[in-house]
């Protein structure tokens, strides 16, 4: 009778645990655009090459990894002579690399459904590759390649890319660049488990391990 109690007891915290793990009904969809413009200024956006010191940044629990916020209004970043921000002073700097990547910082779906972007090194046009992350060992769920077209005289430098919502996942995205790329006003979008479930994830997890803990002291 009581090996019967317990592993019920037992098997019933395990889906509970599951359940709060897979269920998508009790999630909360933010939606907001990304500027850096309340980011905090370090020692090294002041100096010649403006941009922030480290090789990650982290803003409204977003984690941008191998990227730099640069303040643009001293009109170089890295040496380069670049144009103002697109809205206020400062951007999302992302070097020549594969493995620079946005992902939510803890549990959570993402999705980047925008962002402006400009190329100062490029004036001919340039190529970005948008990769959606499987996994946090950099699987794709798919990948897309945007162009930037050349910058006409007179005309704004910063265009407007629109991500594909299959790159949507809980690993983020990661990019790719031919040349050195600056991005501002990102539109994200996120999921994050309301209160209720994490409640419920908690409650399946603490009777998981005390059932556990039972089974092992008997």
């Amino acid at each position: 009778m009581f090996v019967a109690v317990r592993g019920s007891l037992w098997s019933l915290s395990c889906k509970l645990a599951l359940a709060a793990v897979f269920s998508t009904a009790a999630c909360h969809v933010a939606a907001f655009v990304e500027t850096f413009e309340s980011y905090p200024e370090d020692s090294s956006m002041q100096t010649g090459n403006h941009v922030s010191d480290g090789w990650y940044v982290v803003s409204n629990n977003i984690v941008y990894t191998y990227f730099n916020v640069a303040d643009m209004s001293y009109g170089v970043v890295n040496g380069i002579p670049v144009a103002p921000a697109y809205s206020g002073t400062r951007a999302l700097s992302l070097l020549i690399s594969d493995i620079d990547s946005i992902r939510v910082n803890g549990l959570g779906a993402f999705y980047l459904a925008s962002a402006w972007a400009y190329a100062p090194t490029a004036p001919q046009g340039a190529t970005i590759t948008a990769i959606g992350l499987g996994s946090e060992w950099g699987d794709e769920v798919g990948s897309e390649t945007l162009t930037i077209p050349a910058i006409a005289p007179g005309q704004s430098p910063w265009v407007k890319l629109s991500f594909d919502e299959r790159l949507a996942s809980p690993y983020g995205i990661a990019f790719s660049s031919n040349v050195p790329l600056f991005m501002d006003n990102l539109k994200i979008y996120t999921a994050v488990p309301e209160p209720e479930t994490w409640s419920l994830f908690g409650l399946g997890l603490l009777g998981a391990l005390l059932g556990r803990k039972r089974l092992h002291s008997h």
